[in-house]
């Protein structure tokens, strides 16, 4: 299946909506819908990912766009010092509360901010800065995406790893279900997809049935660039990274065989010391 239009080109005004994870991202809605998406899930990919990767026992590790948290939890019940960062407050305060619920600063030292993980800056640095589940792409401009992998490098020592975890485009076009409705207790979500202009676009119509949503659906939009493995691999490289593994499951079989998704572990090389 072929993308629409070159991948700077931007969707039709029927789906533009640049700003759309600020409505969707802070909607219960959208916890609900991704409910299957679960810590016991994330603990399975998060044991393999760390065990291919040379970190100290205590390392500092950053999750960007960390969400409600499932992954840096999951980092922290290993014995990681974890810093969680994400644009909503909704899914900050779910993660907060789960940590207090679970006592995991009894494993690790776990954390959670508020912030854009393109500009926001920590007092520290990091031996690994995670982008799990798609949390990129988000953005009209892909300059953006950019500015996420810069600040990465800029939170990172130096030797410091990446982890960016992406769909893998060509099999998610294959298997691409255009339309679908998924029911819950309160709510019914009919979701419509397409690819307009190198983005993958997903509308999601809410018929609420207490009512909340009053005598029209409510309707959310998700939009994500259609970036290939060398495309993402170009912006690593952009942003002064070392490309060193790509793995298309998240059982990190060999990238050889074909799979669901991209997953590209990089490196901050080393700073050279000047000679004398």
């Amino acid at each position: 299946m072929p993308l629409s239009p070159s991948p700077s080109s931007p969707p039709s005004s029927e789906w533009s909506n640049r700003d759309w994870f600020h409505d969707w991202f802070n909607s219960p809605y959208y916890e609900t819908l991704y409910d299957h998406r679960d810590l016991t899930e994330a603990k399975a990919f998060v044991k393999n990912l760390t065990s291919q990767i040379p970190l100290p026992e205590q390392a500092d590790v950053l999750d960007l766009g960390c969400g409600w948290g499932r992954h840096t939890h999951s980092l922290a019940d290993l014995g990681y010092r974890v810093t969680g960062l994400d644009l909503s407050p909704r899914l900050i305060e779910r993660a907060r509360t789960l940590a207090n619920e679970r006592d995991v600063a009894a494993l690790g030292s776990l954390d959670f901010e508020v912030g854009d993980m393109r500009t926001h800056r920590m007092n520290q640095r990091y031996d690994l800065v995670v982008n799990l589940f798609t949390s990129l792409g988000y953005f009209e401009k892909d300059e953006d995406d950019l500015k996420v992998l810069q600040n990465a490098y800029h939170h990172l020592r130096d030797g410091g790893y990446v982890v960016l975890d992406y769909f893998d485009t060509a099999h998610t076009l294959a298997h691409l279900v255009p339309s679908e409705t998924k029911s819950f207790p309160d709510f019914r979500a009919y979701l419509k997809r397409e690819v307009v202009g190198g983005r993958l676009l997903k509308e999601i119509r809410i018929e609420d049935f207490k009512g909340d949503s009053g005598p029209n659906p409510l309707v959310f939009t998700e939009m994500v660039r259609c970036y290939s493995p060398k495309d993402l691999e170009g912006l690593l490289l952009l942003a002064g990274f070392r490309p060193i593994q790509r793995w298309t499951h998240y059982d990190l079989r060999p990238d050889s065989e074909p799979g669901p998704r991209c997953i590209w572990l990089a490196q901050k090389p080393m700073h050279r010391q000047p000679r004398s």
